[in-house]
């Protein structure tokens, strides 16, 4: 009986619903089922005078839990959705998104209890108030009190209370919002990240939820896009559900620490710029120090050593990441660990491969990478266009000097083609060279602009044709024997007098590749790493009249001979390794050992 009521709630396949509820499950399939329970009885008991249709989207992360299979079992009229691996809470509500056909989205935390008329109340709520572009109930907690009447969006002062202070304290008076008056609707910064029904309409205009950043920051982020596009939040503070609260995350209490730190950093370099993220970085890393030691103190008198390791080991994973991790590398450990298997057996392809297989084996791997690492950072950055803004900013500061309307440029490595483009507004011609299709998809671009897919070693352009060639990150991607064939190939292309600016990482601070992570030298696609004075000497075979070495930073540099540079690379081979990797580690030893390397013809 309770069956065939259920069904008539859901309409047929094809047809339209007012709320599409989805519903991210890891691990808790008995706090889904209650969820989904809780969804359709709060439905058939409501008091409410309208009806809605509703669908209900499940998608599972790769649970553990083999009940999960059961859902649709016990609730025929879901949809439910099993990935082969755990794509993270973003991708799979964007999953659940794309496929739903509610006028209303309603992302929803397994970990939660629909109260009647709840549903019925925020579709009204948005039917009805036409500049709504999300809305969310009175959040309480298992016993009774309130959780969440909505929240304020992140700033600095937040932030400094959050890192500084007893989370309570924090709770009380900086995040979250109160309201005397419990009756009327009212407007917030942010919704519940446990609760969230935007309406469909605003997904269409901003988009969907930002998949590159860490859990927990994904919510904060879209309400403040939704209100940058001119949409107002609000909370119904007279309907209700119930949030247990951190199911999922209890799972991996360490990784949900490491994550609530991200959390700020992530929303404010993306929203805010650099100086707001750099100041988070700094709150983290001296909040941190203070918390590992008062823990250390406290927990050892009582002698708690299981929490106080735990704990610890948390602060500890933060505190590393906050020193050494870059804005640019938000996947999980277990995503970077996917790609460094891939990329780590297709580089040994390329490494044990002969001449004539890799003239066709560069453009089949690099397709084949970008291809099987769909979370790549190079994939995503070319759709990041702050990002690349800023990046193509950085090189033509440094290009700038040797440009001029003559100019005949050849970019080697192009990649996504954003600096050759910038720069053809500076020049007569500008030529791209790429080894992968995937990466370089450019099918339109400035009229004196060129783009060729190479085999790895060729330059594709008349001999004494090109004043200058610029390559960024490539030279540590070729094979050795490569390297030295494309070498002379780019020393035929430039005319007399012409330059070739190599810019590669130092392999005496690497390695630089995914496999930083992992090894003690570069087993990734960085086929061979190399010291500025072994670089040096090949230019010098090659043919290369004249060596020198850029060294600055934000666009101001000094042209030298290689002489300071191979001092410095001397005496750290001396060093024993771990001491060696400290020292070229550090900021100004790595600014003077980035290799920034001109060759004159």
């Amino acid at each position: 009986m309770m069956q065939m009521q259920l069904s008539e709630l859901m309409v047929k396949k094809n047809k339209k619903f007012d709320v599409s509820v989805i519903i991210v499950n890891w691990n808790v399939t008995n706090f889904t089922k209650a969820c989904l329970n809780s969804i359709f009885n709060s439905i058939h008991n409501s008091l409410y005078k309208i009806s809605i249709s509703i669908e209900v989207i499940v998608i599972d992360n790769n649970s553990s839990d083999e009940n999960v299979k059961t859902l649709k079992e016990i609730f025929p009229n879901i949809k439910l959705i099993i990935n082969k691996t755990n794509k993270g809470f973003a991708k799979a509500c964007n999953q659940g998104i794309k496929i739903s056909r509610g006028r209303y989205i309603f992302l929803l935390n397994p970990d939660t209890l629909i109260h009647a008329g709840c549903l019925e109340a925020m579709v009204n709520f948005l039917n009805l108030k036409k500049d709504a572009g999300g809305v969310t109930p009175h959040v309480l907690n298992p016993d009774g009190s309130t959780q969440s009447l909505g929240r304020k969006l992140p700033t600095l002062r937040n932030a400094f209370i959050l890192y500084f202070f007893p989370y309570r304290f924090y709770k009380k008076i900086g995040f979250l919002k109160r309201c005397k008056n419990l009756r009327e609707a009212f407007e917030i910064e942010a919704l519940s990240g446990a609760t969230m029904m935007i309406r469909r309409k605003v997904l269409d205009s901003i988009g969907l939820l930002d998949e590159g950043l860490p859990m927990y920051a994904e919510d904060i982020d879209i309400c403040y896009r939704i209100r940058k596009a001119g949409w107002r939040l609000y909370c119904l503070p007279n309907v209700s559900i119930t949030h247990i609260g951190g199911a999922s995350s209890r799972m991996v209490p360490i990784k949900a620490k490491f994550n609530s730190y991200k959390t700020f950093h992530a929303y404010f370099g993306k929203n805010h710029g650099e100086v707001s993220a750099l100041l988070i970085r700094l709150m983290i890393i001296t909040s941190i120090v203070i918390r590992i030691i008062a823990i250390f103190i406290f927990n050892s008198l009582k002698g708690r050593k299981e929490y106080l390791f735990n704990e610890i080991k948390a602060f500890k994973i933060v505190l590393r990441w906050s020193l050494k991790i870059s804005n640019s590398e938000q996947r999980t450990l277990n995503e970077i660990k996917e790609h460094y298997k891939i990329e780590k057996k297709l580089a040994s392809r390329l490494r044990n491969s002969t001449r004539k297989e890799r003239k066709y084996l560069y453009s089949a791997i690099y397709d084949e990478l970008f291809q099987r690492v769909y979370n790549h950072p190079q994939s995503k950055r070319k759709f990041d266009i702050k990002y690349q803004a800023q990046i193509v900013k950085k090189q033509m500061r440094l290009l700038k000097r040797f440009l001029n309307l003559e100019t005949k440029f050849l970019e080697v490595g192009a990649g996504d083609c954003a600096l050759a483009f910038k720069v053809a507004k500076f020049v007569k011609k500008v030529y791209g060279v790429d080894v992968s299709k995937e990466i370089a998809k450019s099918d339109s671009g400035p009229i004196n602009f060129n783009l060729f897919i190479s085999d790895g070693c060729s330059i594709p352009v008349l001999q004494n044709s090109i004043d200058i060639v610029y390559s960024n990150q490539l030279m540590e991607h070729l094979h050795p024997d490569d390297a030295i064939k494309q070498l002379q190939n780019i020393y035929k292309a430039l005319v007399p007098g012409g330059i070739y600016l190599c810019i590669t990482p130092n392999r005496l601070n690497g390695p630089h590749d995914i496999s930083k992570y992992f090894d003690e030298v570069a087993t990734g696609l960085h086929l061979k790493e190399y010291m500025a004075t072994e670089l040096a000497s090949l230019f010098k075979r090659i043919g290369f009249s004249k060596i020198r070495v850029l060294i600055g930073v934000k666009g101001l540099f000094f042209s030298f001979s290689i002489f300071p540079i191979k001092l410095v690379e001397s005496l750290l081979q001396k060093l024993s390794l771990s001491l060696s990797r400290k020292i070229s580690r550090s900021y100004p030893i790595r600014i003077i050992l980035g290799i920034k390397l001109i060759g004159i013809k």
